[in-house]
């Protein structure tokens, strides 16, 4: 998971990078990576699917946006794209982890011993 976390590492190798030290070169502020990744209200991700489609780092950027849950788009994807993945995993390892829990209680329940039935004396 390091990895992903990791921003120096991966994130100076995304094309949005690249895009963003271009557009302080020519108009002083990063407006090219606004326009493209920061959609608005009512606006189309379109664009910044294209341009992420061929990113070497899509990956990692997908995992980083995801779990710290970003605004704009990364990898090409929304921020709404992004919930819906997360709430899946998240209903996915809940489930797992019932389907676990379950398992071992019955596993341990055939450990335990079964109490007999007291008998009257007499």
């Amino acid at each position: 998971m390091e990895q992903f976390i990791n921003k120096q590492g991966w994130m100076q190798k995304s094309l949005c990078y690249l895009l963003g030290k271009t557009s302080v070169k020519r108009h002083g502020d990063y407006r090219l990576v606004d326009d493209i990744f920061f959609i608005g209200q009512g606006g189309s991700p379109k664009r910044a699917e294209r341009f992420c489609t061929h990113c070497p780092v899509r990956k990692e950027c997908f995992a980083y946006a995801t779990l710290y849950k970003e605004t704009g788009i990364w990898a090409g994807t929304t921020e709404e794209m992004r919930s819906l993945v997360r709430d899946y995993y998240l209903r996915e390892l809940t489930r797992q982890a019932l389907a676990e829990k379950t398992l071992e209680t019955r596993e341990a329940s055939e450990w335990i011993p079964k109490r007999q039935p007291l008998q009257s004396v007499g």
